[in-house]
């Protein structure tokens, strides 16, 4: 995010980017979720000004961050979520769920691109709600599930 001017050259060379994924961590203090929210809408921000097509990434961390997340982001575009780190435990997979619920009803984005696994249990409900385009993460494609079989493949 620092040296967003530097890389400008080479981004304008691609269809489109995706804004940086800013950590917003259960029980990170408020202030740096914020701080990290803005940090996301500004590089979008600029990277749109410079004639970069932008795919807004939407973070949350708990309820709580339901207020201001979602700020900046124009309705009806598609948007980008990650589950890489998010749904390992039970009250993170709750925690999620209710925060793709609100974005949902926020935002009605044409479609959403999920970096990372899509369990069932955590997206059964919002196939038929929005159009859902899976991208596995670095660490799943460099690591292979036991027998060998790939894991997390369903959308």
């Amino acid at each position: 995010m620092t040296a967003t001017t530097r890389y400008l050259p080479l981004l304008k060379q691609f269809d489109g980017v995706i804004t940086p994924d800013c950590s917003m961590l259960i029980r990170q203090a408020k202030c740096l979720q914020q701080t990290n929210t803005y940090f996301n809408r500004a590089v979008g921000f600029y990277l749109q000004k410079n004639g970069v097509p932008v795919i807004p990434n939407i973070r949350w961390s708990d309820e709580s961050s339901l207020e201001y997340c979602f700020l900046g982001v124009p309705e009806g575009i598609t948007v980008c979520v990650s589950t890489h780190g998010c749904i390992r435990s039970k009250q993170e997979r709750e925690i999620f769920k209710l925060g793709m619920h609100a974005m949902l009803n926020a935002l009605e984005p044409s479609s959403v691109l999920v970096h990372g696994k899509i369990p069932d249990d955590v997206f059964s409900e919002f196939h038929n709600i929005v159009k859902l385009h899976r991208y596995p993460s670095q660490f799943e494609m460099t690591h292979e599930h036991k027998g060998g079989a790939e894991f997390g493949n369903r959308l």
